[in-house]
Parts: C-alpha cells; structure tokens; sequence
C-alpha cells in the first residue's frame, strides 16, 4: 500500500484523509522526517502543514527539493508562498476539502514508472576515474551517487551508451573500484549539469550497503543543516574488511 508523510505542527487533515486507501504517517520533528523519507520504499506524496511558515523553513523546503527532486510535495498555505521549489504544489486551506483527494489519487508513487529509483543518490565533491585499457584515463566530477551507480558531469563529448570502463571514485580514507557500464547521457537541468549515468556491475552487496547507508545518513544531514557544505564520508576499518574497498 502506498504511503503518505504529513509533516505538521497541528495534525488536522484527518478528516480530509480518512477514506482514501493509503498508509499515513505523521511527524512534527525535521529528524524523524527525513528519516522516514529515506527508509519508505512506497513513498507517494508529503504534506507539509506547517501553520507558521517563515523564512527559516525555506532552506529546509529547497533542501527536500535538492535532495528528492521526483519527491512530490503538497504545502498546505493561508497565502501563496513565493520561490516555492518547482516540485511543491501549494494548496490553500479552504480547499484542502476539495482538492486534497484528487491529488493523492492521480499521483503516482516516487518509486514507480519511469521514476523509479532502486538507491537514494547524493551529490558530494568527489572525482570519478574512468579506466580502460589502452586508453587514457578519463576524470569527471561526480554529481550525484548511490549504492547502484552515479551521475558524472561530462566534458566534451561523453563516452559512447552501453560502453564499459573501471571506475574509481575517491572518498574521504577509502575508493570505490568497480566495473561499470555507460548509461545514457543527459542534458542541463536545475538539478544536475550535462552529464551521463553509470551503473556499477560487480559491487559487492556489503559495499552496496554500506555505500546505501552513508547516502542515507548525508541525506538526513542535508535536510537538518541544509546551509552546511556536504563532508566527504569515511568508513571504519572494520567496514572496510567486509568491503570491497580500498584503503587511501
């Protein structure tokens, strides 16, 4: 069954919601919040119902928005609020009793169709090294990564769709060295430049795990301290042993 986070300081749509065949879950804390978002895999729609908006929550809307751009979300307003993120929908509290329901039921869920996305992604400063044999290595940045790939910003021409290199992706004490297929590339956009997609073929399952789980953990941290620079992660030794990782 679908769900639906209600994010909220009053908790008063009940009776706008209860005939509508779908898993709610409420919060009123940012932390608790952004971990429901990562860890639900049949995520619909959020509701943000938040009676006082002020300037201090829009970093935190932008920041949902960087973080979860095919993230639909419903902002419930007493007024029109300018510089919305473009994936915020506003919807004025007179007439949540009319609309509110269309909307849940001809939105589809984050996780479906041609938005389907297996891993949560972060973009953090980081280099990307494409390796082939015979041919010289090409560097990119990285823009975005997750447990099943990553996005690297191309320079001149990308290489060619369905093409496979070795990658190495360099963190903070540890690089990611994997086999990788080319995906197709991709035009500017608000959230990401020019680029093109890999998808990692050979990574372990305990590397996938434990690169899923220090995406999970900067995406937290990004929603919580929206205006603070993203830090390269590190992982322990003991992490490191059951990872198909290499030490720096």
């Amino acid at each position: 069954m679908d769900t639906i986070l209600v994010f909220s300081d009053t908790f008063q749509l009940e009776d706008s919601l209860k005939n509508i065949p779908i898993t709610i879950l409420k919060t009123s804390s940012k932390a608790e919040l952004a971990r429901m978002i990562v860890e639900t895999d049949d995520l619909k729609i959020l509701i943000i119902d938040i009676k006082e908006k002020t300037g201090l929550h829009k970093p935190f809307f932008y920041s949902l928005a960087k973080s979860f751009p095919f993230l639909k979300v419903i902002l419930i307003t007493e007024n029109t609020i300018d510089d919305c993120p473009s994936n915020f929908s506003q919807l004025h509290r007179d007439k949540i009793k009319d609309k509110l329901k269309p909307v849940i039921e001809n939105t589809a869920p984050v996780n479906s169709g041609n938005e389907r996305r297996k891993f949560n992604r972060f973009n953090w400063p980081l280099k990307g090294h494409l390796l082939q044999k015979g041919k010289q290595r090409r560097t990119c940045n990285v823009r975005s990564m997750s447990a099943g790939g990553a996005f690297l910003e191309s320079i001149g021409s990308p290489p060619g769709t369905g093409s496979r290199f070795l990658i190495r992706i360099d963190f903070q004490d540890f690089r990611v060295l994997t086999n990788c297929e080319i995906m197709d590339s991709r035009h500017a956009s608000s959230n990401l430049p020019a680029g093109f997609g890999v998808r990692f073929t050979d990574l372990t399952q305990a590397s996938a795990q434990i690169i899923d789980r220090i995406v999970e953990d900067a995406l937290i941290n990004a929603l919580l301290s929206p205006e603070s620079k993203p830090e390269i992660p590190s992982i322990g030794d003991e992490e490191l042993l059951t990872a198909s990782f290499d030490m720096l």
